[in-house]
C-alpha cells in the first residue's frame, strides 16, 4: 500500500504543478508535458 500512496502523492503533486504553470501563465508544451505524466505515473503502479 506504501507504494500505492507515494505513486498518488506524486500524481497530486503534479497535477499541483499543472495547476500553478497555468495560473502563472506557463509555457503551454510544459504544461501538457506535465499533464501527460499524471496518468504515466499512475499507470507505473498498476504494473508492479
Amino acid at each position: 500500500m506504501k507504494k500505492t500512496s507515494n505513486r498518488l502523492k506524486r500524481a497530486q503533486g503534479q497535477l499541483a504543478a499543472v495547476v500553478r504553470m497555468g495560473d502563472d501563465g506557463g509555457d503551454c508544451a510544459d504544461v501538457v508535458t506535465q499533464f501527460a505524466a499524471i496518468p504515466k505515473a499512475l499507470d507505473r503502479d498498476r504494473s508492479q
